[in-house]
């Protein structure tokens, strides 16, 4: 896979306090925003997105969820990865209105809609694996979390230091 998305350890953020899932997904969008990787209208875009497509995955032991948009708001593939200290309510991705606790947030930004089919079945694969989940919310630093996403998806995550 060659559009790769980036990822490094100004776009984690491993929250102290608890949050909504609105704040929880703004302050993830602020930090892609703020390495330009999207542009101003993607945070409104990825929240009107989130209520008609959820993106809640009913994943164990611990849900996640990966709210993106459309490519016309981003500048250059990157994800962004939230661990929460308590979980917040996403509705279930084609779900039916069954609500989930999540504890993982990754924003995705992607700039090749025909890439999306095959990143979201990758990181769908990864989200499979209890270790894999386990590690990120037990991870204390961002460059922890940036770690274990390129031990488990190289081939979707490519790390770059800004």
């Amino acid at each position: 896979m060659t559009n790769k998305l980036t990822i490094s350890t100004d776009l984690i953020r491993i929250f102290k306090n608890a949050t909504t899932r609105d704040e929880a997904i703004l302050s993830l969008v602020h930090l892609l925003q703020k390495k330009g990787y999207v542009k101003p209208s993607f945070g409104e875009a990825v929240l009107k997105r989130e209520e008609i497509f959820p993106t809640g995955l009913n994943t164990q032991p611990v849900n996640i969820a990966i709210p993106h948009t459309d490519a016309e708001h981003v500048n250059k593939g990157a994800i962004a990865i939230g661990v929460l200290p308590s979980p917040v309510k996403f509705y279930e991705m084609g779900g039916d209105n069954s609500i989930l606790d999540v504890s993982i947030i990754c924003v995705l930004a992607i700039q090749e809609p025909k890439s999306l089919a095959g990143l979201l079945r990758s990181l769908a694969l990864s989200f499979q694996k209890p270790d894999f989940l386990t590690n990120i919310l037990a991870a204390k630093s961002p460059d922890a979390v940036v770690k274990i996403f390129l031990n488990q998806l190289d081939e979707v995550v490519e790390e770059v230091h800004r």
